[in-house]
């Protein structure tokens, strides 16, 4: 049934995310937007469309670009063929933990904004984080007149390159700086890798940057701290930044009781993408480690932003957990009443609504309803194609006038600007980046 209460509060497809709204109330004088249906769904789609530009300036800039030419100098020839420390394919690979900017960059050209905060967040590695940074750090210099890297020693990793993939001038350099561990050893890491005690080393602080001609185009840093008594990570803060636009993933675990994750999209001071979630509950290794099904969350506090749009509300989880686990011992899944007594607990103890960010004003409630579906199924005892009726909760817009619209159908009409945009901007990037 935990299933089930994600699949409604998951809102607004495009951004594919889960968030559970607060039992914190909504101010009551919050009102409805006085423009019309019409007019309202017009901002939507203008909002979507300034989102795009954003995306395709971002695409635009140098740093994509830049990132791209350095894998692909890296790849020609052996950027570590000099480095006497980085001689197996084993340490090579546990080098690009140090690459992770460079990595994200690349990919940023075909934005996704779900893959991004996946990217950002931190991966504790069993494999000594210190011994990596001690054989890759120095100085690789590339040689263009016979395409070879040169090394010599340093307290950094330092990586300098042309800017453009045909250039003869090293006016770029990659530097990873700052780093620092946190030393063991880790009681808890044998429960975490059902394995032995860690006695090795994790990162506390990474940074990194990415500079042409002495403008940095790119800066990253990561920082971890390690306040509980066994040594378990209680926070991470990870940024991005390709000015003027930044990424920033940050999370939290304060003794087990209470966690907060948010990923954060910003253009100079402007947000275009938010994701917020702070809540508490049981946030313990084993218990987010349990089958799904165990309640981790008791009440929280979220925000889901994108440019001028804003989800928020109130939802009863521990209630809605309550009723649903005792709607699931008396009901057969699929069954239309079933799934139409699921929306009713659903919207009697929740109340959502999209926002304008500026003025707070509602652009509609959504609420939950029976949705059904069809599908053809050959009965092999008729010989005959049957259509199948299938229920499921839907979500709905519900307006001012009262007039309601589900959200599939709000979406698929209307948004013809929008959607030809992302169309020819998807045919843009194949024929510039896959079709070579």
């Amino acid at each position: 049934m935990y299933m089930k209460i994600k699949s409604f509060l998951l809102l607004l497809s495009a951004a594919s995310v889960m968030f559970f709204a607060s039992c914190k109330k909504e101010d009551n004088s919050q009102k409805f937007s006085p423009l019309s249906v019409e007019e309202n769904k017009a901002s939507i789609e203008e909002n979507g469309i300034a989102m795009l530009n954003e995306v395709k300036l971002m695409e635009q800039g140098p740093t994509i670009d830049a990132a791209t030419n350095m894998l692909d100098y890296m790849m020609l020839g052996s950027v570590f063929g000099n480095n006497p420390n980085m001689s197996s394919p084993a340490k090579v690979s546990q080098f690009n933990e140090f690459l992770k900017p460079i990595r994200i960059a690349k990919s940023l050209k075909n934005f996704n904004a779900k893959r991004v905060a996946n990217d950002l967040k931190v991966n504790l590695s069993s494999e000594t984080i210190t011994q990596i940074w001690d054989n890759a750090k120095g100085t690789y210099t590339w040689v263009p007149a016979d395409s070879t890297w040169n090394f010599t020693e340093g307290d950094e990793i330092r990586i300098e390159f042309p800017s453009t993939f045909s250039g003869t001038t090293n006016n770029a350099v990659f530097r990873v700086y700052g780093f620092e561990v946190e030393a063991g050893p880790f009681t808890w890491w044998s429960d975490y890798t059902n394995g032995s005690e860690y006695t090795g080393d994790l990162p506390k602080q990474i940074k990194s940057e990415l500079k042409i001609n002495q403008d940095v185009i790119l800066s990253y840093a990561l920082n971890i701290t390690y306040e509980n008594a066994d040594k378990k990570p209680n926070s991470f803060i990870t940024s991005l930044e390709l000015p003027p636009f930044k990424f920033t993933f940050d999370a939290n675990n304060k003794n087990d009781v209470s966690g907060a994750v948010s990923f954060n999209w910003t253009k100079s001071s402007k947000t275009l993408l938010l994701l917020s979630l702070s809540a508490k509950g049981d946030w313990s290794y084993e218990n987010l480690n349990a089958e799904i099904g165990t309640d981790y969350v008791t009440s929280g506090n979220a925000i889901f932003q994108l440019m001028n749009i804003k989800v928020v509300g109130n939802v009863d989880l521990a209630t809605i957990n309550t009723k649903m686990s005792a709607l699931d011992e008396s009901s057969e899944l699929h069954d239309s009443l079933y799934v139409a007594a699921q929306c009713d607990i659903i919207n009697k103890y929740s109340d959502l609504a999209v926002c304008y960010v500026d003025n707070n004003l509602i652009i509609a409630k959504l609420i939950a309803f029976p949705s059904v579906y069809y599908e053809t199924v050959y009965n092999p005892n008729t010989q005959q194609d049957e259509e199948i009726a299938y229920y499921e909760m839907g979500q709905r817009f519900v307006f001012k006038d009262n007039s309601t619209i589900d959200i599939k159908t709000y979406f698929q009409e209307g948004f013809d600007t929008l959607v030809t945009d992302i169309e020819d901007y998807i045919a843009e990037l194949n024929d510039k980046y896959f079709t070579r």
